[in-house]
């Protein structure tokens, strides 16, 4: 799958910003602010009301008073007559106001088909295709020479942030922390208290939107995009944000640690979307029988968890008509081989997509009696040559540190067989968010570059939803990075480095 060409037909000349909104000309203290994105291009953040549509002279007025502040005259005064231009609403001045944009998602995350958030706090980081469309989409505009006003309401502040962050980082011009900095000077009311904090971003799952001090930040989300970029994981650039989408909506799977850990939720229970009929096909194209005990019906979490919808989310139940047909009524025959030029994501069956992803190991952190009686993927695994292995800690917690240590010592063993090179590993608990996130960030920070609160703002871009509660968060903030341990420590502060 080739990487999609930039969709610019979801742009917004400055002519079409919503009818319904206008501005509050306000410049009191937190009711409004401007960061420059380069260029005469800027961030402004600032109250709406539904009087009526914005008047070009007062959006200027306002937008160049504020960034006189953080802008060099030059540049605020090109701001200003750009915006006065006849062109103003024509290609010249660009208005972007992504929480209303569905081309970034409105900068929410819907669970992708698999978990119904409709009674969640809708409060999440931006997801990480809409992060990647953001930065080329400014990057397209800037290099025709365009103005780019990024309009956002206090509301989706947060959001705003990270993606006029991630496009100062991911672009090389900024780290993380002067990204941040510049973000602060643009948002003056930063004395709130951590439950009140606007930077914060609430358990994925959370009723009431409370946030903490383990709560994942928008400094988190900027450094787990410039760790992630450091590493190698991403190049926003090349990143095939189709595929990306793909492999979430089809196999609830993400590549956490790209090209070695795999998180993905069971797969017998993600196998029930009938939008995908041939989830659990083996690999063979010899016609016979289905096993008969492959696809439970939706499991129900029994979380003893902090206040969220569950410790592992419940999977959206399928109407009994729109489930797959019995097994025994289906035959073992697949639609194709694999084919090196197509991406795994577009892999008919699981068997097909781990296999053409390299995947040798699999992983499993619930317990068996986590899921329905005749939901075991074992067999059908198996005779796909997977290697299955059981890592098992309770729904809702943060895994063991003797269990932890004793999953990097089972991958050190498989880097060995690899013979040095980094092997395939797609893990997996109930939901692949929780237990699946925290384990995963425990590998990660032992082997790359990146710290536990870098990776917990990855995490929940990368792969929504991933690292659920307050006892997962606190644990993954703990973990350090190689360069932040002292070699002789232990225990989790102290996990080694397998291969760099």
């Amino acid at each position: 799958m080739t990487t999609a060409k930039t969709d610019l037909q979801h742009l917004c000349p400055l002519s079409l910003v919503p009818r319904n909104l206008c501005f509050t000309m306000s410049f009191s203290k937190g009711h409004g602010g401007v960061m420059s994105l380069g260029g005469t291009s800027s961030w402004l953040c600032c109250r709406f009301s539904g009087d009526g549509r914005p008047d070009i002279t007062a959006l200027a007025a306002l937008t160049t008073g504020l960034a006189a502040k953080a802008m060099p005259e030059e540049a605020t005064r090109r701001l200003h007559d750009a915006l006065l231009s006849p062109q103003t609403s024509g290609d010249e001045v660009t208005v972007w106001m992504p929480e209303q944009m569905k081309a970034f998602h409105f900068l929410g995350w819907d669970g992708d088909g698999h978990f119904d958030r409709s009674t969640c706090f809708p409060k999440t980081p931006p997801q990480l295709g809409d992060v990647v469309k953001y930065v080329r989409m400014l990057d397209d505009q800037q290099n025709q020479g365009h103005t780019v006003i990024h309009l956002s309401s206090e509301t989706y502040r947060a959001q705003s942030a990270v993606l006029v962050g991630a496009g100062l980082v991911l672009s090389g011009r900024a780290f993380a922390k002067g990204a941040w900095a510049a973000i602060k000077r643009a948002s003056p009311d930063m004395g709130l208290g951590a439950h009140k904090g606007w930077e914060r971003f609430p358990l994925p799952f959370s009723f009431d939107g409370k946030t903490g001090e383990t709560s994942v930040t928008v400094l988190d989300c900027l450094e787990g995009l410039q760790s992630a970029r450091d590493c190698g994981w991403l190049d926003y650039r090349t990143f095939d944000v189709e595929a990306w989408q793909l492999l979430r909506r089809k196999f609830d799977a993400s590549w956490l640690v790209p090209g070695e850990m795999l998180a993905f939720g069971d797969p017998a229970s993600t196998a029930q979307n009938p939008a995908f009929p041939k989830l659990m096909l083996p690999k063979s194209k010899a016609k016979g029988t289905m096993f008969q005990d492959l696809v439970p019906s939706s499991p129900v979490s029994d979380s003893t968890a902090e206040k969220v919808n569950a410790a592992s989310p419940v999977k959206i139940r399928r109407p009994l008509d729109q489930r797959l047909p019995n097994w025994s009524d289906m035959t073992t025959s697949t639609a194709a081989t694999a084919d090196d030029s197509r991406d795994p994501a577009e892999a008919d069956s699981f068997p097909e997509f781990l296999s053409e992803a390299g995947v040798k190991h699999v992983v499993r952190l619930n317990y068996s009696y986590e899921t329905d009686r005749n939901g075991s993927y074992v067999e059908l695994f198996r005779q796909a040559d997977l290697v299955l292995h059981d890592f098992e800690f309770e729904d809702g917690t943060a895994p063991p540190l003797r269990l932890a240590d004793a999953f990097l010592q089972r991958c050190k063993t498989w880097f060995k067989e690899e013979n040095g090179a980094p092997p395939n590993i797609a893990v997996h608990c109930k939901a692949g968010l929780g237990r699946t996130g925290a384990i995963v960030a425990f590998y990660a920070t032992a082997n790359h570059e990146i710290s536990g609160p870098a990776f917990h703002g990855w995490a929940r871009m990368c792969r929504p939803g991933s690292v659920q509660t307050v006892k997962q968060e606190a644990f993954v903030r703990a973990l350090s990075a190689p360069s932040q341990r002292n070699k002789a420590s232990s225990g989790r502060m102290g996990c080694f480095k397998l291969w760099f």
